[in-house]
């Protein structure tokens, strides 16, 4: 690769593949030197989204979410970052993606939501917690 945003055949930055492989110092090094860090690979996949796959990825993510402009951007089989985070038990990422975002109702193509994959990754905080903003909004929209 001759620029560190350049895309492969699979449309993966040298970042995606970093946040993919949990290399955090290396993924920091190219948020640092990269202009645009919102690429979308071949599956419809952002930096984000992997990074959310590792709690241990925490710092990237957070620096990932306050440099994307849609944080709520859905993949190819309709997972946006906090599905991703639910998905791969990413406590810390899914409770940071939590108080960003009110997209607690999309659903995967296969009909899964984040709800049900916290459900299944038994992530009880993150369980409440999406419990506990469904109500929030719904109570919020109803209030006359």
């Amino acid at each position: 690769m001759n620029r560190v945003d350049q895309l492969d055949q699979d449309g993966n930055t040298a970042l995606h593949y970093a946040c993919e492989n949990g290399m955090m110092q290396e993924a920091l090094y190219l948020i640092s030197r990269m202009d645009c860090v919102e690429n979308v690979n071949n599956k419809g996949e952002t930096e984000l989204m992997l990074s959310c796959t590792r709690d241990s990825m925490f710092e990237v993510s957070n620096i990932l979410i306050f440099r994307t402009q849609h944080i709520d951007r859905l993949d190819k089989q309709g997972y946006n970052a906090l599905m991703y985070a639910c998905r791969y038990k990413s406590h810390q990422i899914a409770l940071l993606l939590l108080a960003m975002t009110n997209n607690l109702e999309q659903k995967a193509t296969n009909g899964e939501t984040a709800l049900s994959l916290a459900i299944a990754s038994k992530m009880h905080i993150i369980v409440a917690e999406i419990i506990n903003r469904k109500i929030k909004i719904s109570t919020q929209i109803s209030i006359p």
